[in-house]
This record gives structure tokens, C-alpha cells and sequence, in this order.
């Protein structure tokens, strides 16, 4: 018996379409022989080829945001799929998983954070889309309370628990971490930080938060120390890294707590900021509000003396020499002034007017843009601040600054130009259902630097 013909099933089937050789054509081999020689040299000889175009294929996808989205699109190597076939008597039940766990927005594949806050104080649901543009999101806001990690109410820990939930379903890689502090609540840190006991409570209660509700690290919102805080803040911060690391131990944790902080755009908040960084991940630069009491754009890159974000961060990157260290922040709501005066005129370094008697600043969500009636149309670009703008001569004038898609690339590029860390945005639920404003953020735009550590700056 042929050795085929054990396989009752297979053996015609092969038959029909002449793949079982037989042992009396032998001669039938000698014809295959040369093809096959041809298609081994073939393939030998178009491996670097593909392997250059494979290169290529990479670069451009870390320059190009539309290649990026192509390749996305053809070769969806986020999701992984797996078919189980079950066999019961005559059914037969196919079972398919799909997951989205190691997904990463494009800027994260050479590097760049993208940080996104999402606030107890705004209405609307995360969303998957959101998640998968970001690397980090960081919930607003838990405080301290008599030393104790608390909520502001039961609204806020159900919400946090929610994102905490829709987080974990959705990704394996992206952090989830807790901002503590903020504006309204820093009132109590001076006290917390001021001696070691005070202090090994804060921290203790700091690393069962993290702990008890499995996230992977915090955001101290501390607005904003005064000199005299600094030395306290600094060995609560030391403490913390240390809680966290032996808490990693305990867990056999395989990734290190996350800690960043955020930083006032007053350059003389903290001048031991070289130490600070020893201890935390990343620095989130309060970069917007520039205008303070006056009527001006809200985050300009240029012009206006010391109160742009390059002079801002020229200072911060060349006092620590760590560029990749450090995070811009940018808000996705406008403000605007009734009665200003318009402050951007002929590219003049003048960007700032005293508000006098306009009324304002008004803030206005990006989502809520259209919903108020705010002609898109409008919208100007400032070419020496690279920021947008709109103007309405009224009665009565109307002047509004926010960022919109070209303002945010030009900060993308800016921090690809200077190898910048990443961007954070304030906040991710104030952009629309589109999400306009993170697609552009979280693109392969940020990484058309050259990924090193490497001050680009003319450092004093």
C-alpha cells in the first residue's frame, strides 16, 4: 500500500491536484528543480532589499502623521487576534478574542509622553479613542486631608474609579495616575511637608492610595511652594521615591511608581530643581496663562519678554541639562476679553495690553465653541507667538486666544526641534467628539526630533 493512501480523507484530494509524486515519473522532480533554484535566488537576493524598505517604512512613519495612520490602518499590529474552533457533535463554535492591550498613540513610539488630565469637574465620558492617543492620563484631583489621601465627595471617587476601570480594560501599557493637590486644594501641603513625622504620614497614606486602587503612580500639584517650603518639599518628595520603590519590591512590581509634579512658569519658584529630578519621572511645565492680569495670548512660543514658553523652558532645560525630562502643558479651552483692546498687532514683541476696563477673561471649553455661537471662521494665526487667535471689532471687541490644530502643531514641533519630553493637555474632556485637539497632539509629529537628550538650546 502506498503510504498516502492511509489517509482516506486527504489522499484523493492531494491525488486530483497532482501533489503525490509518483514513483514512476520520477523525472518529474528534474522540472522543479530550476524554478526552485530561481526562487531561491530570488529570495536571497531581495532580503536587504526589504529590509531597507522596511527602515524606511519606520522613519517615515515617525515623520509622517498620514503615513503613520496608513500603516495603521493596512497593518493593524496593535490588535492581536485569536480564533478557537470547538467541535460538539454537528455544531461548531468559533470563539475570537481581540485585544487592544498593547496599543500606543504614534508620538509614543520614539519616546514622547502624552499626558492627559481628566477632571471630576467636567461632564463628559472617556472614551476608548482617548485612551489609545495617550500614554498617561492623570485624574483631577484627590488632596490632602488631615495627611490622609482623600476625595472631594462620593461623585469624584466613583468617577475615578470608572476611568480607573475603563483604563484597565482597554490597555495593558497606559498609566493611570492621581493628581493631588491643585489650586484650591494645596493648602495643607506646607504643613504635611514641614517635619518627618507630618511627612511619613503624607507618604504612607500617598503609597496605600496607589496601592489599594492598583494605579501606577501620582502628580504633585503643589500651587505653588514658597522658598521656605523647598527643602521640606524636597526630602518629601526623596521619601516618596523611596515609599514607592519598596512598595514595587513588595508587589514584585516589574515597572517603577510613576512620580511627576507640576511647576509654576515662574522661573524662581524652585531653584534645587536639579534634585528634584533625581526623584521623579517628569515635569509638568504650567505654560499657560501667560497673560496674567493683562489681555494677551494664553501660551505664546515667542515674543513677550521672559513670559513665552521658550525663554520658559530655555531656563528650566538649561539649569537641569535634562530636556527629556520635562513635559509642556496646554490648555483645550479659549478666553476671551469683552472690551480688550487687540494686544497682537504688526508681529510687535507688544503682545500684552492692560485689561482696563475689559471685562473678562471669560474660559470657554473648545467643545463648547460652536455650541456658543463662535464663528471657526474667524480664527487668525500670530505668526511671531505661533498662536491663534480671533478678533471681533464689535461693539463691543472681542479678543480670544486658544489653541487650535495649527497653534498645537507648532508646539509639537517645537518640542520635537528640542527634544522636549512630551506635552500634557488641560484638559482632555474639554476637547470635542472628535477629539481634534489630542489627534493632533498625540501624532507622529512629535517625533521628528532625534530622540537624544541633547540640549538644543544656546544655554548662558
Amino acid at each position: 500500500m502506498n503510504p498516502a493512501d492511509s489517509n482516506s480523507t486527504s489522499v484523493p484530494l492531494l491525488r486530483n491536484q497532482n501533489l503525490i509524486p509518483n514513483r514512476r515519473q520520477p523525472t518529474q522532480w528534474k522540472h522543479l528543480a530550476k524554478p526552485c533554484l530561481i526562487l531561491i535566488a530570488i529570495l536571497v537576493l531581495s532580503a536587504p532589499v526589504a529590509y531597507s524598505l522596511s527602515e524606511l517604512i519606520m522613519v517615515a512613519r515617525h515623520k509622517s502623521p498620514a503615513v503613520s495612520n496608513l500603516i495603521e490602518l493596512l497593518i493593524p499590529s496593535s490588535k492581536t487576534s485569536r480564533t478557537t474552533t470547538k467541535t460538539n457533535d454537528s455544531t461548531m463554535t468559533k470563539l475570537v478574542q481581540k485585544s487592544d492591550e498593547n496599543f500606543s498613540p504614534p508620538a509614543a513610539f520614539c519616546g514622547k509622553r502624552i499626558v492627559g488630565y481628566f477632571a471630576e469637574f467636567e461632564n463628559t465620558a472617556l472614551t476608548r479613542k482617548q485612551l489609545r492617543m495617550l500614554t498617561h492620563i492623570v485624574f483631577l484631583f484627590a488632596f490632602p486631608k488631615n495627611g490622609t489621601i482623600t476625595f472631594g465627595g462620593e461623585s469624584s471617587s466613583q468617577k475615578f474609579e470608572e476611568m480607573r476601570r475603563n483604563v484597565r480594560k482597554a490597555s495593558s501599557t497606559l498609566k493611570v495616575m492621581i493628581s493631588i493637590g491643585g489650586q484650591y486644594n494645596s493648602g495643607e501641603f506646607s504643613g504635611l511637608v514641614s517635619n518627618e513625622t507630618s511627612r511619613n504620614l503624607f507618604v504612607n497614606s500617598i503609597a496605600t492610595f496607589v496601592r489599594d486602587y492598583d494605579i501606577d503612580g501620582v502628580d504633585i500639584f503643589w500651587t505653588w511652594p514658597k522658598h521656605s517650603d523647598e527643602n521640606n518639599y524636597l526630602m518629601f518628595i526623596r521619601e516618596l521615591r523611596y515609599a514607592f520603590t519598596e512598595l514595587q519590591k513588595k508587589l514584585n512590581r516589574k515597572e517603577t511608581f510613576v512620580i511627576s509634579l507640576v511647576i509654576s512658569r515662574n522661573v524662581n519658584h524652585l531653584s534645587k530643581l536639579v534634585e528634584f529630578s533625581n526623584f521623579v519621572d517628569f515635569i509638568n511645565i504650567y505654560s499657560f496663562n501667560s497673560y496674567l492680569y493683562q489681555v494677551g495670548p494664553d501660551s505664546p512660543l515667542y515674543g513677550g519678554g521672559s513670559r513665552n514658553v521658550d525663554e520658559i523652558m530655555k531656563y528650566y532645560i538649561c539649569k537641569t541639562g535634562q530636556p527629556s525630562k520635562f513635559n509642556i502643558i496646554v490648555s483645550f479651552h479659549a478666553t476671551y476679553w469683552e472690551g480688550a483692546e487687540l494686544p497682537l498687532r504688526d508681529d510687535s514683541d507688544d503682545i500684552f495690553k492692560d485689561q482696563n476696563s475689559a471685562k473678562g477673561g471669560f474660559a470657554v471649553r473648545w467643545r463648547e465653541l460652536l455650541q456658543q455661537k463662535w464663528d471657526m471662521s474667524n480664527i487668525k494665526f500670530h505668526n511671531l507667538t505661533k498662536t491663534s487667535y480671533m478678533w471681533i471689532p464689535g461693539p463691543p471687541t472681542r479678543f480670544m486666544t486658544l489653541e487650535d490644530e495649527k497653534s498645537l502643531r507648532e508646539k509639537n514641533r517645537y518640542v520635537a526641534d528640542h527634544n522636549i519630553g512630551g506635552i500634557t493637555m488641560w484638559t482632555i474632556d474639554q476637547d470635542d467628539g472628535d477629539h481634534t485637539l489630542l489627534k493632533v497632539v498625540s501624532s507622529a509629529e512629535l517625533c521628528t526630533g532625534d530622540r537624544r537628550n541633547e540640549i538644543k538650546y544656546k544655554c548662558d
